[in-house]
């Protein structure tokens, strides 16, 4: 069945800073720099039903209180561009994503890859002087079916840190079924909208 809610860890977050900026993260774009935070941070949890958290280098080592993949292999192309393979722990399946950035080190696109889906993100900032993403775009494929989901996002409270503590958000998300599945109650297509407020709270190391 199509992961439908399932974007990017990335998926689906957005959290904040200047993704060469803070901490002990290098130029050459640790996990944590991938989530867009400033400074040394341990961890997030928020409203979002969020949670990371990191170690000191800036790995990705839990998220949502579980650990999705084991032996990572990362390797940098060019100065702009991280990428990343992985196995699920849970399988024998692999994980491919592919973060790239612009020359301010904004992310500016993502692309995760998977046995049976592929997700697809562009970032898109309301000022060449911003460092947050006003706007994501989301596309998710797999062999049932075709997501598409895009985020707004407006910030409104930062910590002294200059990560975002709260924010608007505002979505919109759309489903077709291009391929039969054996859940007759998945429907053919599915379109909604959603605004709420996020709040998160940061832990520094």
């Amino acid at each position: 069945m199509m992961k439908k809610f399932i974007f990017s860890t990335a998926i689906i977050i957005i959290l904040n800073g200047i993704a060469c900026a803070g901490g002990k993260d290098s130029i050459l774009y640790t996990e944590r720099q991938c989530r867009m935070m400033l400074g040394n941070v341990k961890s997030i949890t928020s409203t979002d039903n969020l949670y990371m958290e990191f170690d000191e280098e800036g790995n990705l080592i839990n998220y949502g209180g579980m650990s999705f993949y084991i032996d990572p292999v990362v390797w940098f192309p060019d100065e702009y561009t991280r990428f990343e393979r992985r196995k699920e722990a849970s399988s024998s399946n692999s994980n491919t994503r592919q973060w790239k950035f612009d020359k301010k080190g904004r992310l500016i696109s993502e692309f995760e890859e998977g046995d049976d889906f592929c997700v697809k993100i562009e970032y898109i900032y309301l000022t060449g002087d911003d460092f947050l993403p006003s706007r994501v775009q989301e596309v998710m494929t797999d062999s049932h079916g075709r997501a598409t989901k895009i985020t707004e996002y407006e910030y409104t409270k930062h910590d002294k840190t200059g990560n975002w503590t709260r924010r608007n958000v505002n979505i919109n998300y759309t489903y077709e079924k291009t391929k039969p599945v054996t859940n007759a109650q998945e429907p053919e297509k599915e379109n909604w909208t959603k605004s709420y407020i996020e709040k998160a709270k940061y832990v520094y190391h």
